[in-house]
């Protein structure tokens, strides 16, 4: 028998040094520190508006937090409702679909969608179509 010669390792050892720092907790998006009291209601209806101005070209991304869990998980620091009863959801999701809908009433129809994160507390599952 004998052994297989080890491939080199995928990152070098000068791109992990440079890369070794603290990074924001994926648990939030925009992360916490993008918030600040100065920016409210005036300032998002600004920058919205100035961002339907530019036209359909530019791409969106779009961040989706679903807040249910079946269980607690002691390590989960995401804001989230613990039940297990699904009908719970049907408010929350009823109220996204109506922030989406005032966006888009904003934005206009035909932007690309780059990137849509989606972000379950527990199972990405939860709440189902059933």
């Amino acid at each position: 028998m004998t052994l297989a010669t080890a491939a080199p390792p995928a990152l070098s050892d000068t791109l992990l040094r440079r890369l070794d720092m603290p990074g924001p907790r994926y648990t939030s998006y925009p992360t916490a520190d993008r918030f600040v009291e100065t920016f409210g209601p005036p300032q998002y209806q600004q920058a919205l508006a100035q961002r339907a101005r530019r036209g359909s070209r530019d791409a969106l991304s779009v961040y989706v937090h679903i807040p249910f869990c079946d269980q607690v998980c002691y390590y989960c620091a995401c804001n989230k409702v613990v039940t297990r009863h699904h009908e719970r959801a049907g408010e929350y999701l009823q109220a996204l679909q109506t922030e989406l809908e005032l966006q888009l009433a904003v934005l206009g129809p035909g932007r690309p969608l780059t990137q849509c994160i989606s972000a379950a507390a527990r199972r990405p599952s939860w709440p189902t179509r059933n």
